[in-house]
């Protein structure tokens, strides 16, 4: 739709939101210039974004947190890292967002990844490839966070998600496991084991239904 189908009073509101939008984004950054680091043609929305921590945040080059109904937030502990890679795009209209780091605890999303809603917990490291949708619901913990008795310990291990990875809306990744490249997960699935690459995997727990092609063509 271009700009002349609007009134003149549309135009006028569309315009202020715009300059509001650029106001904040400047406020953020000489906000948390000691620790956070948004890359070039980065554009995130004060209405929406929330930090607190004393780790390290960066927003790679292209990098889009929308405005929307609901919060993206960022918690990184001391000596924690939140790495979110060039082109990546954080809509918040669907649900919220959060990437939660404990200390010294690293979380890094790779190039052009896509959220809308979902919570990254990591007291280890979570990392995930290129060109991943993640959807609403979605649960990506790297520790059980309790032991199951007095004599039990939390478990903790990494978590890894490949590249062209689609994970649609509540679904639950357990510490240690890792997702291979160009692997589907379907709707609400409890992934407790390793999925092997180029797999459609569903199920609680999920396991592998069927074999699929590579999907790096569907971005």
């Amino acid at each position: 739709m271009s700009e002349n189908s609007f009134t003149w009073s549309e135009r006028l509101l569309l315009r202020w939101m715009s300059i509001r939008e650029a106001i904040g984004f400047t406020m953020l950054k000489l906000r948390y210039r000691a620790r956070i680091r948004f890359g070039p043609g980065s554009k995130v929305s004060a209405q929406t974004f929330r930090f607190s921590g004393l780790g390290r945040l960066e927003i790679g080059a292209g990098v889009h947190i929308d405005p929307g109904y609901h919060p993206v937030s960022f918690d990184v502990g001391p000596g924690a890292s939140v790495i979110i890679g060039d082109g990546t795009w954080i809509q918040s209209q669907t649900g919220p967002t959060r990437f939660a780091a404990a200390a010294g605890a690293v979380i890094e999303v790779g190039k052009r990844c896509w959220f809308s809603g979902g919570h990254l917990g990591a007291s280890a490291k979570i990392t995930i490839g290129n060109d991943t949708l993640i959807g609403w619901g979605c649960s990506i913990i790297d520790s059980s966070l309790h032991g199951m008795d007095n004599d039990t310990p939390a478990r903790t291990a990494p978590i890894v998600i490949g590249s062209y990875v689609w994970m649609p809306n509540y679904i639950t990744v357990f510490p240690g496991v890792t997702i291979g490249d160009h692997c589907v997960i379907g709707a609400g699935s409890l992934v407790t084991e390793d999925i092997p690459p180029n797999s459609f995997a569903a199920g609680r727990p999920a396991k592998v239904i069927r074999r699929i092609g590579n999907r790096d063509s569907t971005r």
